[in-house]
């Protein structure tokens, strides 16, 4: 844990010469040690299926970022690429388009694909709350429970940022994990008054490591890589409320981490009422990028209001850029649905309001958008999907080849912006921001303790 802890700080101290060098155009001093130059190459994405492109909208297929919100986040990203022993972290927060991850797995795919794989990320008991959940991590307990979601009515208090909570009625609690990604590390989410969640004695390193531990988070660091494994849970007075909202799993490589939180039929209003999202939550994972995909709940009902959901949506996304500094924020726009009235589907008109309210929120809080409603074609949009088996037959949700074309676009669009930030530093560049793309990293770090306000501290002063 020493180590990580000491390479994670070099990491940081490689971040604030970057941000030195690119601001200052003076001569780099630069500090014994190895030096890291700049993969300047373009990431070039191309679509598995090339007919996809004569249905989308390719040329509205962007990322729209005027206030150049993202740059922090394509600047990790350029250091990962380059070979900084890091973690890049992105959490995607949605509704029912989500809470499936087709959409996300794919996205997940092709970022790691490019930047490297750092683990699964989040996973959240789903099933145990009586929904669907992916496919490829399982969540099981043999032991009685209850659970609420972030739709559920009369919840007593906020549940955890992933909008789930699942609590194990029993005085000895064990929760079995099961991942097709292997993995050597677990941030378990829980209650403030959770009791501590431990490995079997046969994955434990050692004595327990509290470094990154939290009232609402517990890391355990494990013996080897695994693709099972079952926690227990160990009651003591004060800390008797065994509630799991979900676990991160991880690797120890560096690489892109994407965790995915969505819950069927939620809209803006039941992650900011019944979550502690909007409160700062999800702070423990750290993440570089919040992706931001609600919206299509809040236009399906009778009473929609342009007005009211311009102030609902603002009012969100305010609290997320203030309770989450120095993360990049991306909001997406649902793309065009149908309503079904007996056996008869008529195009939704809200949607098209809602992409356009979004893209005018994100235009006027400095935020970035993407534009899913015109990039998937716009009006009559819908039509079109379905007729190529990308929509179900309720003309709302993809199939799960739609959902893997909507990550390939999404990609596409990040990637086109990402490119175009790096080109920046291309020494042909005459508006180049850093002449010499090249950085130090220095030899050695200052002993400093094991403190996450220390951490947080730097992480502030880098950015």
């Amino acid at each position: 844990m020493r180590r990580r802890f000491v390479t994670y700080l070099a990491s940081l101290g490689f971040i604030a010469l970057i941000a030195i060098s690119a601001t200052a155009r003076d001569e780099m001093h630069e500090p014994a040690g190895d030096t890291l130059v700049f993969n300047l190459d373009s990431v070039v994405h191309i679509y598995p299926d090339e007919s996809y492109l004569k249905i989308i909208d390719s040329v509205s297929n962007v990322v729209v970022d005027d206030a150049g919100s993202m740059s922090p986040f394509f600047r990790k990203l350029l250091h990962l690429r380059s070979g900084a022993d890091d973690v890049v972290s992105i959490l995607h927060l949605g509704d029912s388009h989500v809470q499936g991850e087709f959409w996300d797995a794919r996205l997940r795919e092709l970022f790691q694909s490019d930047f490297g794989n750092a683990g699964r990320g989040l996973i959240v008991p789903h099933k145990l709350s009586g929904s669907n959940e992916a496919r490829d991590y399982a969540i099981t307990t043999k032991n009685k429970l209850v659970s609420g979601r972030a739709t559920s009515r009369g919840l007593i208090e906020k549940l955890g940022f992933t909008g789930v909570a699942v609590g194990i009625e029993s005085s000895e609690p064990v929760i079995n994990i099961w991942s097709k990604v292997p993995f050597n590390s677990i941030t378990v989410l829980h209650h403030y008054k959770a009791p501590l969640f431990s490995e079997p004695d046969s994955m434990r390193i050692g004595s327990y490591c509290t470094f990154g531990n939290s009232d609402r988070s517990t890391r355990i660091v494990l013996l080897k890589d695994t693709e099972n494994i079952a926690l227990t849970g160990h009651l003591t007075d004060g800390y008797n409320n065994p509630t799991v909202y979900g676990f991160s799993l991880e690797n120890g490589s560096p690489g892109v981490l994407l965790h995915a939180a969505g819950v069927n039929s939620a809209a803006f209003e039941h992650f900011e009422r019944n979550t502690d999202f909007t409160d700062g939550g999800a702070k423990v994972l750290a993440p570089d990028l919040i992706i931001l995909s609600l919206g299509t709940n809040n236009c399906y009902g009778g009473n929609y209001k342009s007005f009211q959901f311009r102030e609902t949506a603002e009012n969100f996304v305010k609290k997320v850029r203030d309770n989450y500094p120095g993360t990049a924020i991306l909001l997406t726009t649902p793309m065009e649905g149908c309503r079904r009235y007996r056996r008869t589907y008529t195009v939704n008109k809200n949607v098209a309001d809602v992409a356009s309210v979004l893209m005018s929120v994100a235009r006027d809080l400095g935020v970035a958008c993407w534009d899913m409603y015109t990039a998937a074609g716009g009006e009559n949009s819908s039509r079109v999907w379905y007729g190529r088996k990308l929509m179900q037959s309720d003309r709302l949700h993809l199939t799960q080849d739609g959902y893997a074309l909507q990550g390939d676009m999404l990609y596409d669009a990040m990637m086109r912006a990402y490119n175009g930030y790096i080109s920046r530093f291309r020494p042909d560049n005459v508006d180049a921001e850093v002449k010499d793309a090249t950085c130090t990293l220095p030899t050695a770090v200052p002993e400093v303790e094991n403190s996450r306000d220390d951490v947080d501290k730097l992480v502030q002063e880098t950015r």
